[in-house]
């Protein structure tokens, strides 16, 4: 616990005083990653990239949740631009580099766009069947960013995520849908996950 609060207290530190050498405040930050997300949408690659670092080099501030949620918006769309542009181990890189979910990271939307990325990568069929032969999860309890992994053998590649939020499917009044009972023990926290709703049978 101790180090813990020590790794944050030396976290936020470094990015007082990093901040302190940016030129753009977080309103502009936050302008520039709107700017870049328009310009990708109309698939104006280089000027999105150009805002992107434009809102790299912003400051956000004192606070962890505004530079962990900025943050994770320029990686997410960085790595839809590499995706665009063909290049799906680099996006996946990005995302498995995505940290501070409990923080304003959006680590929900990370995982959507990595199983996303696998099935541009490999093929949707591919993908789905791959997680059809998982049963089990390596629980990650140290990792608050990746709680959760599971090795895709087929696609060779260690798939983690977690982190963030969970949801709860509900009905038209409101109330919890009962879920299937199972055994698998994936789909029993996959399902929890926004991610799930891609790979379900």
């Amino acid at each position: 616990m101790k180090l813990k609060l020590l790794i944050l207290f030396l976290f936020f530190i470094s990015f007082s005083g990093w901040s302190q050498t940016k030129k753009h405040d977080y309103k502009d930050g936050y302008n520039f990653i709107s700017k870049a997300e328009k310009y990708f949408k109309k698939n104006k690659i280089i000027k999105a990239e150009e805002y992107l670092i434009k809102a790299r080099n912003s400051n956000y501030g004192f606070c962890g949740n505004a530079w962990a949620g900025a943050f994770s918006s320029i990686q997410l769309l960085e790595a839809e631009i590499e995706n665009k542009k063909g290049n799906h181990n680099n996006a996946l890189k990005i995302l498995d580099s995505i940290n501070g979910c409990s923080y304003g990271a959006d680590c929900n939307r990370r995982d959507v766009i990595k199983i996303e990325t696998l099935f541009l990568k490999h093929g949707k069929n591919i993908v789905i069947n791959s997680f059809k032969n998982i049963s089990e999860v390596k629980e990650n309890p140290d990792d608050e960013n990746n709680p959760y992994s599971v090795f895709l053998k087929e696609l060779n590649y260690n798939f983690t995520f977690g982190g963030s939020f969970t949801w709860v499917s509900l009905d038209e009044n409101g109330e919890p849908i009962e879920q299937e009972p199972t055994d698998n023990k994936f789909i029993l926290i996959a399902r929890k996950y926004n991610f799930y709703k891609l790979i379900e049978n």
